[in-house]
């Protein structure tokens, strides 16, 4: 279901690997066997910003045409970053996978209908990153991604409750749910882009168009 287990499986397959090669052949594969990684890169600086307006669709549909204004593409590109879209989603051969992957969306939805993912994340939100809702009996409620993996037969589930740290998780036992439902919440936050002008909103809107990246549906 979904890949949960998938990394561990490969993280094994590569650990079984590894202990088979020569000390010259760790040598040789020493950039692939331990990648630098760049922290400002998968990191991306925080911004605070105040809040410019709690912008609608309403808002923002007007302004979608090129009449009035011409967005930037590298002014974009900033707002990207800056509204911590990089923090989940992938752009091109860059960032994360925790959401949905930002290549090429403009060949599947309309700017009008991107912009509405960006404004109501919540207004549909993909099979594939919906989260769950689960009651105990003790009235604790828990809002997270389970984690299929190991023993399905276990008497503990596993539930990822933040999309960024998934190797963090909140274990509880099975004996204990009252329900499970689908949660309504998109992962992604609301008013992610309150802090920028209707102009910046619309650079973003022409970055994720102009073939390098998606905005989740």
């Amino acid at each position: 279901m979904r890949g949960e287990g998938m990394q561990k499986f490969l993280n094994q397959i590569r650990s079984d690997a590894t202990a088979k090669l020569s000390d010259e052949e760790r040598g040789e594969l020493a950039d692939l066997l331990n990648p630098k990684v760049d922290s400002t890169e998968e990191l991306p600086i925080v911004v605070s910003r105040p809040t410019v307006k709690q912008w609608t669709m309403d808002d923002l549909v007007p302004r979608l045409s090129k009449d009035s204004y011409r967005p930037d593409v590298k002014r974009g590109e900033g707002v990207f970053a800056e509204a911590m879209c990089s923090r989940c989603h992938r752009s091109g051969a860059r960032g994360p996978a925790v959401g949905p992957d930002l290549t090429q969306i403009a060949s599947r939805f309309s700017p009008k209908d991107i912009l509405h993912s960006i404004i109501e994340p919540s207004h549909v939100v993909a099979e594939f990153y919906r989260k769950v809702q689960v009651s105990t009996v003790y009235g604790r409620v828990i809002v997270g991604r389970i984690l299929i993996e190991g023993d399905y037969r276990s008497q503990k589930l596993q539930i990822a409750t933040d999309s960024l740290k998934e190797t963090e998780t909140i274990e509880i036992d099975k004996s204990e749910i009252e329900s499970v439902r689908e949660s309504p919440v998109s992962p992604m936050p609301s008013g992610l882009v309150d802090g920028f002008q209707a102009n910046e909103i619309l650079d973003l809107l022409e970055y994720l168009t102009a073939g390098t990246s998606v905005v989740p549906r």
